[in-house]
């Protein structure tokens, strides 16, 4: 039965956010006016943009993605988290929801972004492939990642300087992933060695939030 909760959990996060507008409205225009600002400061150096153009994505979908978990979800506010406790849905269930849910945003986010680089940056388009396997393994992981560390800060109140504080460290594995694939595509080098590294932080990161779940749910009861 809480299986079957998952999806209409997702749906309903994914339309909160839609009505609020945080990641479209806020979360969007700034990060790419970072895309902006930093290709300005280097100046126009053509073959210096194209080559950190990659870089500077990933820095800014780091440094904006931890903003996408902060927003305001449907099974994070306390009141609706009691509701469905009472109802017997598996704290779980609603973090994997809040975590797919950032996942999508994400995802959404990046695929924004992408066009403004190539505009801004110009840099080679080759092995879309590997980088778009990457650019999914790092929504996955900043999503859980941030979910979880939401979940640890939710009942402090510098909550929101906090959590990009936890999330930036530890996702250097994936942002290195993604820039070192599209390093190795520019190269020839074989993408394989920094999917797997990305896909294993991720595989840590939702094991890490799926066993603790119950546990910050107990606590911020």
């Amino acid at each position: 039965m809480n299986g079957s909760l998952l999806r209409p959990l997702i749906r309903a996060e994914l339309r909160a956010e839609l009505r609020a507008g945080e990641v479209v409205m806020t979360t969007i225009p700034f990060a790419a006016s970072g895309l902006l600002v930093a290709a300005i400061a280097i100046g126009a150096d053509t073959p210096l943009l194209r080559r950190v153009g990659p870089g500077m994505l990933w820095t800014i979908v780091l440094l904006f993605g931890s903003f996408v978990t902060l927003r305001r979800t449907v099974s994070g506010e306390p009141t609706r988290q009691e509701v469905l406790t009472l109802l017997g849905v598996d704290p779980v269930i609603q973090w994997v929801a809040r975590a797919a849910s950032s996942t999508v945003l994400l995802l959404g986010v990046i695929a924004v972004l992408v066009p403004v680089t190539v505009v801004i940056y110009d840099p080679p388009l080759t092995g879309l492939a590997a980088q778009a396997v990457a650019a999914v393994l790092v929504a996955v992981g900043l999503g859980a990642l941030g979910t979880l560390a939401a979940d640890l800060t939710a009942s402090t109140r510098t909550r929101s300087s906090l959590v990009p504080l936890i999330v930036t460290p530890l996702t250097l594995p994936l942002i290195l992933a993604a820039v070192q694939v599209q390093e190795g595509a520019v190269y020839a080098a074989s993408p394989w060695p920094w999917l797997l590294l990305a896909a294993l932080a991720d595989v840590t990161i939702v094991l890490a939030g799926l066993l603790a779940a119950r546990t910050l749910q107990e606590g911020a009861v």
